[in-house]
């Protein structure tokens, strides 16, 4: 159920839901941007509009330097219980 209407006859491509894994299911060879694009890029979102959209999306993250970055390691809980990025990613040259 989605906005009080049943989803489940709907198949899951269809649905036009998007999930956050707590689990940070993140591809580690894969860099920030191309994690984030990787829906859009399955919807054939044209090349353009999908680095628009990824700009502005890790932008309003405040994570907008972290495009190029790749996981590195298991990210580390910070005191607030949020993964510490600086210790998640490192940046590809």
């Amino acid at each position: 159920m989605y906005d009080g209407t049943p989803r489940s006859e709907i198949p899951a491509e269809e649905r036009n839901l998007g999930l956050v894994f707590q689990s940070y299911a993140l591809w580690p060879h894969k860099t920030v941007f191309d994690n984030v694009a990787y829906p859009l890029k399955l919807r054939k979102v044209a090349a353009g509009e999908i680095k628009e959209r990824v700009q502005r999306v890790l932008d309003q993250l405040g994570w907008g330097t972290l495009a190029t970055a790749i996981r590195t390691s298991s990210p580390v809980a910070s005191s607030s219980g949020w993964p510490s990025v600086g210790r998640w990613f490192t940046t590809r040259r």
